[in-house]
């Protein structure tokens, strides 16, 4: 099955939700898909992943 990997980066907890809808959108086309804060996962193996998605919030302006 293709895996795909969401990494995201978020700091008021937006970027996560649109990264978890994200995934629930591509699992319905019936791919495994992961959403994973960068933050929170340090030991990531993109290189495991058939595709990789990255997201980020804009920050404080």
């Amino acid at each position: 099955m293709t895996r795909i990997l969401i990494a995201y980066g978020t700091t008021e907890g937006q970027t996560a939700k649109i990264a978890e809808y994200i995934a629930d959108v591509v699992r319905s086309h019936g791919y495994e898909a992961e959403a994973l804060n960068l933050e929170e996962n340090h030991s990531l193996a993109p290189e495991t992943y058939d595709g990789v998605m990255v997201g980020s919030s804009a920050g404080p302006r």
